[in-house]
């Protein structure tokens, strides 16, 4: 079997932007892959002149050949075009084998996988979904009542793990009373001590919650909080049993999580844009963090991610796996958890307020999520195929099916 083609699309759903990639072979067997959200179909299509010819089955030979070539990925948000043409080389594996990819990757682990929702902030009163940053009507979003309703939702979905935005999303970041510089105020620190305190009580012991306090940018030093701001944060969130506190750093700054995670008993986490072993190791090594948050999409594609979860075992450090992708992006993540070791946590699950999202593609379950737990695949491949005609509809501006 011989790769003969690479095409890729992006689709646009409300603000996502999700880069998809088509590989095609000289069999009729096709698989799909997907960037990172947010990142460019280029950066898929500049690997197809490393592709075409080659045999997809022999995934770890092609990747080696994009890394020493010069197709190498990228660290950050754009993540470059290698996790997705992976995740595209597995589905068209699975599919030639007649095998699910977590058979191919060691194994299932576990028939269902834990999920923990991802919250943004609070809710506007019309129930809209609040700006993330700093525009009319923010403020609406970011009180305790608005954090305490949308709590309430969550709950009532049925998860087990919530995640809820705070900090740097618009209330306390360069806002005038809330922040000093990137450095909080003391009612910037109040207010977010205040709004935890308001979930915890509503979700009671019964749902872990988790806290995302930074940017979307490793390298953006000005969209994180300063060390002293995330120290004090988390020495008072350590009553309310916090699950992790989410990207409170740039992961440009080793140092500086290694003093944070060892002055709080308050769990920290980082990694969603990391790429390859080779990124995580150091925070392994020196202790700097205690969960691991791959981003598949950008740490390397389905086999990566598992080879970054067995890593951080040998170090006693907990997976976390990030998650902001299409269905696509979604089942891939679904694959590698279900083989990941017992040092699992839960992987993330973004599109719960997005109604339309799951019918992107066939083949997931309805409902996606049942107590807070999605079941693993066993179909061969990914297990999906999208649905052509509900794409078309959400084909970003400018774009064709399968360019």
């Amino acid at each position: 079997m011989k790769i003969v083609d690479v095409k890729a699309m992006t689709l646009q759903m409300n603000s996502w932007r999700y880069p998809l990639v088509q590989i095609e072979t000289d069999e009729g067997i096709s698989g799909l892959g997907e960037g990172r959200d947010g990142s460019d179909k280029r950066l898929l299509l500049e690997l197809k002149r490393f592709l075409v010819g080659e045999d997809p089955t022999n995934i770890e030979q092609l990747l080696q050949k994009i890394r020493r070539r010069g197709g190498r990925g990228a660290t950050g948000r754009q993540g470059g075009g290698v996790s997705g043409v992976e995740i595209a080389l597995w589905d068209i594996a699975g599919k030639a084998a007649g095998m699910p990819i977590y058979k191919l990757i060691g194994g299932k682990r576990r028939d269902k996988v834990r999920v923990y929702v991802d919250s943004g902030v609070g809710i506007l009163p019309d129930g809209s979904r609040p700006p993330r940053y700093p525009a009319d009507g923010w403020e609406q979003a970011y009180t305790v009542e608005a954090y305490a309703e949308k709590a309430r939702r969550r709950k009532a979905m049925g998860f087990s793990i919530v995640k809820f935005d705070l900090g740097y999303h618009g209330m306390f970041l360069n806002v005038p009373g809330y922040a000093l510089g990137q450095h909080t105020s003391e009612r910037g620190f109040n207010a977010e001590v205040a709004c935890v305190k308001a979930v915890k009580e509503v979700l009671g012991d019964g749902v872990a919650l988790c806290l995302d306090l930074g940017s979307e940018d490793y390298l953006a030093s000005d969209r994180h909080m300063t060390l002293p701001s995330a120290m004090h944060l988390c020495k008072a969130l350590e009553p309310y049993n916090i699950l992790w506190v989410e990207d409170a750093l740039s992961t440009a700054h080793l140092d500086s999580w290694v003093r944070l995670t060892n002055s709080t008993t308050v769990p920290t986490l980082t990694g969603e844009d990391l790429y390859l072993r080779q990124d995580f190791l150091p925070f392994f090594e020196r202790h700097a963090i205690d969960v691991a948050h791959p981003d598949i999409a950008t740490a390397g594609g389905i086999l990566e991610g598992k080879k970054i979860g067995d890593l951080a075992e040998l170090f006693g450090i907990s997976i976390a796996q990030h998650c902001a992708g299409s269905p696509v992006s979604l089942t891939a993540n679904l694959h590698c958890a279900a083989a990941q070791p017992d040092n699992f946590l839960a992987m993330e699950y973004h599109a719960a307020d997005m109604p339309a999202w799951q019918s992107l593609v066939k083949g997931l379950p309805t409902p996606l999520t049942t107590d807070g737990f999605m079941d693993v695949l066993d179909k061969p491949g990914l297990g999906i195929t999208l649905d052509e005609e509900v794409v078309r509809k959400h084909l970003a501006a400018g774009e064709t099916y399968f360019e």
